[in-house]
């Protein structure tokens, strides 16, 4: 798994060191990779591993010995290692298996333990005989910010069939205008449209508006309803060959006219292909 960014520590074991901790922690999402309500679950989660390793792991007996903390960030997860010196020997899914997991006013005890494990997607204690150290490890698991927008290969080949659902093929390039249709005539992904840029995504060029002004309103709804697409209802699924954003800027289009249930196809129509889903030639009717 490969490893984005990687934080190592290590800091006095004192509660009173808590902020500092923190704000050393706030390293390892520097360039907001981490959502910022997952981000404070994490801190959190942080906050609740750093007391319980001062109070109970080290408590007196250990006071003066440092606690390590080791952030690594991955494309998919943040891994938490806490370090202390404490006694070996803990066991931490039977004492959870003890717990009321029910955080409330009348619990005995445990409730940081209970937070971590509400809020870790995995959770686990063990000694590492190589550190001769005891490790608390939190892991997170991390959603792509962008998942929401976006359709996979698998989930769009599993649903072909679905009479609500519209693909629609946007590839394009600007120094070969028919250059995405003629390989959409070629091979597309079965029951796409095409949807040429300059043709049915703008508007001709006037004196303002820009290379590519946005289409006529009327004319795109009319475009839309041609293909099946039916506002607030339909299903869309648009893609490119992955060379640029022609996809994106129908995804955009349709939001901006009020169409929100739309995805890009995953890694564009090159995805497709090396998966080696099925592609046809056949050209869909259209509404009239």
């Amino acid at each position: 798994m490969a490893i984005l960014d990687q934080y190592q520590f290590h800091v006095a074991s004192d509660l009173a060191q808590l902020e500092q901790v923190l704000a050393k922690c706030d390293q390892i999402n520097q360039n907001d990779r981490i959502p910022p309500h997952v981000w404070m679950q994490c801190q959190m989660a942080i906050a609740e591993g750093f007391t319980n390793a001062v109070r109970h792991a080290h408590g007196e007996e250990c006071k003066d010995l440092s606690i390590g903390l080791d952030l690594t960030l991955h494309e998919h997860s943040l891994d938490i290692r806490i370090w202390d010196h404490g006694h070996k020997g803990f066991n931490l899914e039977d004492y959870l298996d003890s717990l009321d997991m029910q955080v409330n006013e009348y619990a005995s005890g445990g409730r940081g333990i209970i937070i971590l494990k509400k809020i870790a997607s995995k959770l686990q204690y063990y000694f590492d005989p190589e550190r001769g150290q005891n490790c608390l490890l939190i892991s997170k698991a991390l959603s792509n910010r962008l998942a929401p927008y976006f359709i996979s290969v698998k989930a769009l080949g599993d649903r072909l069939s679905d009479d609500n659902l519209v693909i629609v093929d946007c590839r394009f390039r600007l120094g070969d205008t028919e250059w995405g249709r003629s390989e959409y005539q070629k091979a597309h992904i079965p029951g796409a449209h095409y949807l040429h840029l300059d043709e049915d995504l703008s508007s001709p060029i006037q004196e303002h508006g820009g290379r590519h002004p946005l289409p006529d309103p009327d004319k795109f709804v009319e475009i839309l309803s041609r293909l099946g697409i039916e506002r607030g209802k339909t299903e869309v699924v648009v893609y490119d060959d992955l060379r640029f954003a022609f996809a994106a800027r129908l995804w955009w289009l349709l939001k901006f006219y009020g169409h929100d249930n739309v995805s890009v196809l995953d890694g564009g129509f090159a995805a497709w292909q090396a998966s080696e889903a099925q592609c046809c030639a056949d050209i869909p009717v259209q509404n009239a």
